[in-house]
């Protein structure tokens, strides 16, 4: 049998094809709804969109997902070297039939824009472009446990809004979600009356200055300087103190402060925060209101002078960085600088 013929050297032309992959740059803008008069924050979050629009270029592919809850919208835009993709994904609309006064009734539907559908989304970011989220803003109600999406209770069947509880078990997320540069803003507000009161009451002492001080420094009150009454309450200023320091002060003695202990009574209302919790568990960088302190809104959200003493506290002697709209900053190392400090 005829041996087969071998042909060496005989290479086939192969093409090439090159493929660039482009990083993904991914926004979350969440409107929640004013139940007072039933409209949504949406304005405040398509002028947030005109200014992250600006920072598309063709060498990567920017993803902005609008969350408005009063219509019960997700609109997911994709920007690829300009060709732009638009879905939209419904959920049950809100209206002025699920409130009765400002308390709200799901009206038997359970379809609606909750927390837990912006902590999934999170996480789908995460899990798909890992890193690739770059910001977060949450334009909404808001108090120190967190944004009031639309102001339901924790035992409601269907409750929208976020609390400082549920951070551990959704951390992860928003980890896997966070690029190293990015951040969460809660646009909101922190505003405890009590709190406010209290920190003006402090301040109101001759020792009192807006620059460091002696943490040594006693700060003397006269009997009655903590009593205080708000449109005919009374509000127990010496018993939050109290609770603060596990002290026993009453209101018609003198009372003797330390400034250390003034600081740790401030900085345990900073350690309550939904945004402290949020930065901490998750190791991200959130911007938030500071205690004692609120959002205006007109023409834009921004931290209210009325409450700048309150901001220039906590800038000034617990060392925390603000904003250029007067939002603190909150990380993890902060959280935990902050967190040892003793009465």
């Amino acid at each position: 049998m005829a041996a087969a013929k071998v042909s060496f050297g005989m290479v086939e032309s192969i093409t090439r094809v090159s493929t660039v992959i482009k990083p993904v740059k991914t926004y979350v803008l969440v409107s929640g709804l004013d139940y007072h008069d039933i409209w949504s924050f949406n304005k405040y979050a398509l002028n947030e969109k005109k200014r992250i629009d600006a920072l598309a270029n063709d060498k990567e592919i920017q993803i902005i997902y609008i969350v408005d809850i009063l219509p019960g919208t997700i609109t997911k835009i994709e920007n690829d070297e300009g060709t732009i993709t638009e879905t939209v994904t419904n959920y049950d609309k809100i209206t002025k039939t699920n409130y009765s006064g400002h308390v709200f009734d799901n009206l038997g539907k359970t379809n609606y824009i909750t927390k837990d559908v912006i902590y999934n989304l999170v996480g789908d970011i995460g899990s798909t472009n890992s890193k690739s989220l770059m910001e977060i803003h949450i334009f909404s109600h808001a108090y120190w446990n967190g944004p009031i999406l639309a102001n339901t209770y924790e035992s409601d069947p269907v409750d929208i809004d976020m609390r400082k509880n549920e951070i551990p078990s959704v951390a992860s997320k928003f980890t896997n979600a966070l690029n190293a540069n990015g951040y969460v803003k809660i646009w909101g507000c922190s505003f405890p009356t009590l709190s406010n009161a209290l920190y003006s009451r402090l301040r109101r002492n001759v020792k009192y200055k807006n620059s460091l001080i002696d943490e040594a420094e006693i700060f003397t009150y006269p009997a009655n300087h903590f009593a205080f009454n708000l449109n005919g309450e009374d509000l127990d200023l010496v018993g939050f103190i109290n609770k603060r320091l596990s002290t026993g002060f009453v209101v018609d003695k003198k009372i003797d402060l330390s400034f250390k202990q003034i600081k740790f009574i401030a900085a345990q209302d900073y350690l309550g925060l939904y945004a402290v919790n949020l930065a901490y568990y998750s190791n991200i960088t959130v911007y938030a209101a500071l205690p004692a302190t609120y959002a205006e809104i007109t023409p834009s959200f921004t931290i209210s002078s009325k409450t700048q003493q309150n901001v220039n506290f906590f800038k000034t002697h617990l060392n925390v960085t603000i904003d250029s709209d007067n939002y603190g900053k909150f990380d993890r190392t902060s959280v935990i600088t902050i967190n040892a400090m003793t009465p």
